[in-house]
Order: C-alpha cells, then structure tokens, then sequence
C-alpha cells in the first residue's frame, strides 16, 4: 500500500476535491437502484389496500420511477466523468513527468537502459496506472450498490424480475449503437497513442543530438502538443464509454414506469389481475441479478490495484534516480568563447573501465584538431566529455580558463555543433529538421543554411520541397542528402566549436566529394574538432592526437607525424590506401580511411 500511497500523495491529493464529489455521486448511484427496488416491491401492499388508497399510491408510482431514474442516469454519469476526467489529467501529469525526467537524465544513465524500458516507463507502466484511477469509478459505487441490494433481497421475494426482461432487446440496441462510436473513437485514441510512442522512441534516438542543440524544451513542447491530443481523444473516448450505463439505466426506468402506468390504467379502469408474486419476482430477481455486476468490479478493482503497486513502484524507482550531470548551485553562462580549449589531466571510467588517463592537450580558438586511433581508444569519449555528456572522474576541461562544470549546461552546448556518422533526424519534414539547429529560424535562414550544405539543390526536387516529410530516421533520403541536412542544420546553429565525429564515414566517394565540401564551409572561422575515420577529414588540420588504450600518445601535424615513423605512421600503413601525397593536390579528395 506504499506505492498507493505515494501515488496519492504525488498525483492524486491536488484533485482530492473532485474524488470526493465523485464519490457523492457514487454513493447516490450506489443507493438509488436499491432504493427504487424496494420501492417496487411496496406495490405488493396494494392487494391489501383499499380502492381509494391503490389509486392514490399508483398515481403518485410514475413520477417517482421517473425522478428515481433521473437520478440513476445523473449519478453514474457524472461519477464517470469526473473520475475519467480527473484520472487522464494525473496521467497526463505523470506522462509529462516522467518525459521532463528522460529528458534531462545524463547521456551515461542512457547507456545502462534499453530505449524499450525508457518507452515503457512513459507508456505501458503510466497506463497501468491509469487503469486502476480509472476503475475507481467502480470501486467508489460497487460496494453501495452491493449493500443496497442485498437488504432489499433479504426484504422482497425473488418473483420480480421477469418483468424487466422485456427491455433487453432495445438495451442491446443502445449497446450496439455505443458501441459503433466508442470503436471509432478507440481507433482514433490508439492512433493518437502511437504518435506518442513513435515520437519518444524518435526524441530517444537522438538524445545526443538534444542534449548537443539544447533542445530539451523545444523537444518538451514538441511532446506536449501530442500528449495534449492524446489526452483529448481519452477524453472524448470516456465520454461516449461513460454514457453507457446512464443510458441503459434511463431506458429500463422508463421502461419500468410506463409499466406501471399501464398498471394505473388497468386498476382505473377495474382490471385486478397483477399478482403478488409476479412483483416480488421482479424486486428480488432484479436485486440478486443486479449484484453479480459490483461484485465483479471490486475484483477488477483488486487486480488492477495490483499491476498499478508494480507499475508505479517502477515508475518511482526511475523518477527517484537523479540525473548524474547537472548545472553546478553556482553555474555561469558561457557568453562567448575567445581562447582555447584545455584538457588538464583527465581522466575518465565508465562502469569502473578505464577510458581516457592522463589527457593533457589545448585546442586554440579557430585551430583544426584531429584525434585518431584504432576502434576504442578513446576518441569519441574526449568530445562526450567536452559536451559535458558525462563529466570527467579526474582533472577537468577548460574554456577559455573555466572548469566546463562551472558553466550551464544549455550555455555550454549552445556553443557547440555536433556532427556524427549517425544522423539524427526525426520523423517530420525536411523544413523542421533543419530547424532544431535554430527553432526560431525564419525561412529564408534555413534556406541559407540548406544552400551552404549544398543541400538545397536535392531539397528542390523532393515532392514538398522543404515540407517533404523524409520517414522514420530520414530513410526517404540517401546517406548524403541525410549529412548535409545535419550540416545545414550545424551550419544554422552558427555555434563557434564544430565536432566531426567521422561525419563522412559511411558514405561513397561520390557523397562524400560533396559532404566533404559542405564541411569545408562550416569550418571556416570556427574551432574544428575531428573524430578520424577517413584521411580527407583531416589532410589540412593544425595537429593530430593519435590515441592508444585512452593515452595519447603522439601529437603533431600530418607531416610531421608521418616523417616520425611512430604510431600514426603505423596506422596509415593499416589501411589500404596511402598517406604519402599529403602535400599534394589529392589531399581531400576521399583518400582512403584509418
């Protein structure tokens, strides 16, 4: 009872109020069916009464069934509804709660949970959840209901029921035309429930890419948008499901009343023939039958309460983890960046494994660097440092002399543009991925953008042009067209520090003739950081780092390097094509890979 607890305490007691007036509703459907029941079963004392007092007692019987059925049609109905309403506003709450937490967690915390539990965090356990405040429309009129029911069973005879039979077949029409709209309506909440889950599983893939463009609010508003829609078709879902029982309820009280009125006529006019035991039939028949339906619910109930103890124990396990890279209490704004980059002694694990030992090195405002070595040496994990993706276990990294953790993260990462093999880009048009570099762009600066990645052309002749919705993870586009959307967008971003993160490697020579010149333009006038896959990267950089089991272990020009015959030199000569033109005109023209 812990987790309810909590649940209630976190989500539900803000709301407490509408509980309560929905649990009077409860209680005034709970008591209304029994009330009226017995009620029925007073028609067994006017075999006994005189004329006068049967015509008195049956004139007065319709108003009261139909007030009694008013009722019974008014209480389950605003029970649901505000128990629904209420219940989707707490998930819709939790949903955004628990997004905001995914959003904001370290890029490490990403690395130890598979994309399908974070999804399943904010969809199958939130509506676990929800299952259970739903039922509580249940739980808050069952027992009343239960009660009412058996006192009047143990008051009346069983005889009573055949009665009410008579009103099934337009029941089940009612049942059937519900049914055609809560169908449409279910599809449309499934379809709204499927944009949001495509959409997390989208923001989740490129994580890096949010964090890097400091996007977290962008993406925030993004999500919200479609969470609102979502909450909007459950909405117009409970409403028709709500209406149900009310509805079925009207129809058999005034199924019932006009019985009895034609009773009133029949007694006007002499007819004496209603017997005792067919109304007590109908009282007790009705009550007993009449139980079998709260008593199924409380069950529910039970078992729903149980999957929500496991489903928010979850959630609260992944609420409560904090995330492991936050703003310092005294962080500052990076204005600007004017000097150098400077990793001083640094060090870093990840999971205990020793990454990176002992890096010392600068990186000058406007200075091209390359860092190279084999498959896990630990070149991508510097720039993940830089970012501040994870942060250092020893020494520290400097800008312009300031301890990167000493600065706001969206301050640092606004002066950063990341460039990866692994294009991140989401499900929406050409138009708004290019965007997310600068989401208050107008047209004519993505266009620019576009047009310096020389992407602009191949833009031109999609079917929409900029509107041109390139799928899941741009797979509508080739593998260039995908790099030089992520460069317009880098070039859109205008950030003064570029990382290439062997931005060119899985392409063709041909693509990468082009690309390549795409990256030429955005690294002019900035400070260039280059993860090396292939040669053309970094033919003309200022200095190459060679990296060794997390060490560096040679620094220096291209030419240089090569003239030592030490590490770099080895590793060119691990690879099929050639170094040796590095003067030469070819340099830059897709030479071959390390």
């Amino acid at each position: 009872m812990e987790i309810i607890v909590r649940l209630y305490k976190t989500y539900a007691h803000p709301y407490i109020g509408y509980f309560i007036l929905a649990a009077f509703f409860g209680l005034l459907t709970g008591s209304v069916g029994p009330s009226a029941l017995y009620y029925f079963g007073d028609f067994i004392k006017i075999l006994g009464m005189s004329p006068i007092d049967q015509t008195k007692f049956l004139q007065n019987s319709p108003w009261i069934v139909l007030v009694l059925a008013v009722l019974s049609a008014i209480g389950p109905f605003f029970n649901n509804i505000i128990v629904k309403f209420t219940s989707q506003k707490i998930i819709y709450n939790i949903r955004n709660q628990v997004f905001d937490h995914c959003l904001h967690l370290s890029h490490s915390q990403y690395g130890n949970s598979s994309v399908g539990k974070l999804v399943s965090r904010v969809t199958y356990d939130v509506n676990l959840v929800s299952g259970f405040l739903g039922i509580l429309t249940d739980i808050m009129k069952s027992p009343f209901t239960i009660i009412g029911f058996f006192v009047v069973a143990f008051l009346r005879s069983w005889k009573i029921t055949a009665l009410s039979l008579v009103s099934l077949p337009l029941c089940f029409l009612v049942i059937k035309i519900l049914g055609t709209y809560i169908k449409r309506y279910a599809v449309r909440l499934q379809e709204r429930f499927g944009d949001i889950n495509h959409s997390i599983q989208d923001f989740f893939h490129a994580i890096a890419m949010i964090k890097s463009f400091t996007l977290e609010k962008f993406i925030h508003n993004k999500f919200e948008s479609q969470n609102r829609k979502f909450y909007r078709a459950e909405v117009k879902y409970s409403l028709v499901e709500a209406l149900g029982t009310p509805t079925i309820s009207l129809i058999t009280g005034v199924y019932v009343s006009f019985l009895i009125s034609l009773i009133f006529v029949y007694k006007l006019l002499g007819d004496t023939s209603v017997t005792h035991d067919v109304v007590g039939l109908m009282t007790v028949g009705g009550a007993l039958f009449a139980v079998r339906s709260p008593a199924n619910k409380i069950h529910t109930f039970y078992v729903s309460m149980q999957s929500a103890i496991a489903a928010g124990q979850r959630l609260f396990e992944f609420l409560d983890k904090p995330a492991v890279v936050v703003n310092a209490s005294n962080a500052k704004d990076l204005s600007s960046f004017q000097k150098e980059i400077w990793f001083s002694k640094v060090q870093f694990r990840y999971e205990q494994e020793p990454i990176l030992s002992d890096i010392n090195l600068s990186i000058q405002r406007g200075k091209r660097v390359a860092f190279v070595g084999i498959s896990g040496a630990g070149k991508s994990t510097i720039v993940n440092l830089l970012c501040r993706f994870y942060d250092v276990n020893e020494g520290s990294i400097y800008i312009d002399g300031v301890d990167v953790r000493q600065l706001t993260l969206q301050s640092l990462r606004r002066h950063i543009s990341l460039v990866s093999q692994e294009t991140f880009l989401l499900n929406d048009t050409i138009l708004e991925n290019i965007r997310l570099g600068k989401y208050d762009a107008t047209q004519e600066e993505i266009e620019l953008a576009a047009q310096a990645a020389y992407a602009d052309e191949f833009i031109k002749k999609c079917p929409q042009g900029y509107e041109t919705n390139i799928g899941d993870r741009g797979t509508k586009l080739s593998g260039g067209q995908r790099q030089r959307i992520s460069i317009a967008r880098a070039l859109l971003k205008n950030a003064p520090i570029v990382i290439f993160d062997e931005a060119t490697s899985s392409l063709d020579v041909e693509s990468e003739s082009i690309v390549q010149k795409a990256l030429e333009r955005l690294m002019l006038g900035r400070t260039v950081i280059i993860i090396a896959h292939r040669l053309s990267t970094i033919a003309d950089v200022d200095c190459i780092h060679v990296l060794d089991q997390g060490r560096i272990v040679e620094s220096g020009t291209p030419p240089d390097l090569l003239a030592k015959k030490g590490a770099f030199y080895h590793l060119y000569h691990l690879n099929q094509t050639g170094f040796a033109s590095i003067s030469s005109p070819l340099v830059g023209r897709g030479l071959g890979g390390l």
